[in-house]
């Protein structure tokens, strides 16, 4: 764990449909392409933080796009998706002597999953607030 979470906040779930496949449980599905995920560090680590850099994938993992830097004291992520469909989000920390966890780009995890779905065939449901832990 890397001390940092990372939860979608102020927004909907979309319950599952019935005639289409389950979702897995670690996959949040929302009703809407913009939203924000809250940023938490560890209070210990903070100071030696440079910044957070938020990556994206939408092959499940295979391959990463960096999105956006963040500073320590930033406390929400926000997120627009492109299209409707499946996010990953996983977070690489780097520190002020240039270390970086991970240490490389492949052995990024994923932090949050969300499936983007803005179709009218979901019925909205409040969104539980799950943080990721860096």
């Amino acid at each position: 764990m890397h001390g940092f979470a990372l939860a979608l906040v102020g927004f909907t779930l979309a319950a599952p449909v019935p005639q289409k496949a389950e979702l897995p449980a670690d996959v949040y599905e929302i009703n809407t392409r913009d939203f924000a995920m809250p940023l938490e560090l560890d209070a210990k680590r903070k100071e030696k933080i440079e910044c957070v850099r938020l990556y994206t994938s939408t092959d499940q993992g295979l391959t990463w796009t960096h999105q956006q830097d963040y500073t320590p004291g930033d406390t929400k992520v926000i997120y627009t998706a492109p299209r409707d469909g499946l996010y990953w989000f996983a977070l690489e920390v780097v520190f002020k002597d240039g270390k970086r966890d991970p240490a490389k780009l492949k052995a990024l995890e994923a932090s949050m999953k969300v499936y983007v779905n803005t179709g009218e065939t979901t019925v909205p449901q409040p969104l539980p607030v799950k943080g990721l832990k860096l």
